[in-house]
């Protein structure tokens, strides 16, 4: 399930890099990247629909659609990825090296790129960051009581541009803007994302009360759903909200409203065909990031089975 995932991969991340690190290889986001999406595959229902990139040149790693079928609705996320680096005893200053990355085609910074990319995304989109961050960091930054610092965290893609923004005009502090101290006040886990904020039980067949935007009934057990586009809105909206005076100091874009409409890129990816439902993978084309598709409300026509093998 996208939730149990969601709180174990932390845990996961931290420790592969702090081992990938005691192999003398230092991976790179698209490597964390890649075992994430995997992840998500392997852990998720046939609800979730995933494509593979071929090239990045949006500014992003990852993009995550929640489509609500009946109801034809959607909401976007683009995330982009950064790893934690530093050997230092002060967690303080373990550093994101590339986070101020500027391609060398481009005539902006990479985290421009992503949130230009999100304002004029004709589907409603956010810019996220996530950040890898290896035990070594993590241990230190627990040990000084912060204990909001796992190996996966994610932040609002547009306080990551103020402050990437802020950071490289101001004299004297060019690359404090990269370090965890000045990042991780924006840091929330990711299983806000994808778990419930409240859990009720119901048995299958039965007409009684529960969560039924998180479970769909399914003959002898129940089937978890992804959020919908509406309750990832929600949810987004209070990562938005992580820093108000923030957001009001560099008068940030709002969190656009859910779309009532499915995009066009991902409706081969969401039809019901068997093939699609078995394999979960989309038929081959041209996309330049991660896309991942989380389904909800999909009514009777989805044949809601395990894939084989």
């Amino acid at each position: 399930m996208l939730c149990q995932f969601s709180l174990s991969i932390p845990g996961y991340v931290e420790g592969f890099l702090d081992h990938s690190r005691s192999m003398g290889r230092s991976f790179r986001e698209e490597t964390v990247t890649d075992l994430i999406m995997s992840g998500i595959f392997s852990a998720s229902s046939p609800l979730v629909r995933v494509r593979f990139p071929n090239e990045l040149i949006t500014g992003a790693d990852m993009q995550w659609t929640f489509v609500d079928v009946a109801r034809s609705r959607s909401f976007r996320i683009l995330l982009q990825a950064k790893r934690a680096e530093g050997t230092s005893k002060n967690w303080k200053v373990h550093r994101y090296e590339h986070l101020d990355y500027r391609p060398r085609t481009a005539t902006g910074l990479q985290v421009e790129t992503l949130c230009a990319t999100a304002r004029k995304a004709r589907t409603p989109t956010y810019p996220m960051y996530i950040f890898y961050n290896p035990l070594a960091t993590t241990e230190l930054s627990r040990s000084a009581g912060k204990f909001h610092i796992d190996g996966v965290n994610i932040a609002g893609g547009y306080h990551v541009e103020a402050i990437v923004k802020a950071g490289i005009t101001s004299k004297g502090v060019k690359t404090k803007h990269k370090n965890l101290d000045a990042l991780s006040h924006l840091f929330r886990p990711l299983s806000d994302l994808f778990c419930p904020s409240r859990f009720s039980i119901t048995q299958p067949g039965s007409k009684g009360p529960g969560t039924t935007s998180f479970a769909t009934e399914l003959s002898e057990f129940a089937l978890t759903e992804p959020p919908s586009p509406d309750e990832m809105r929600e949810r987004v909206l209070r990562l938005h909200t992580t820093d108000e005076a923030m957001t009001k100091a560099y008068d940030m874009p709002i969190v656009s409203d859910v779309a009532d409409e499915i995009p066009d890129d991902i409706h081969d990816l969401i039809q019901p065909f068997s093939r699609a439902v078995y394999s979960r993978i989309a038929p081959r084309k041209k996309v330049d990031v991660w896309q991942a598709v989380f389904i909800s409300n999909a009514g009777p026509k989805y044949e809601l089975r395990r894939p084989r093998g």
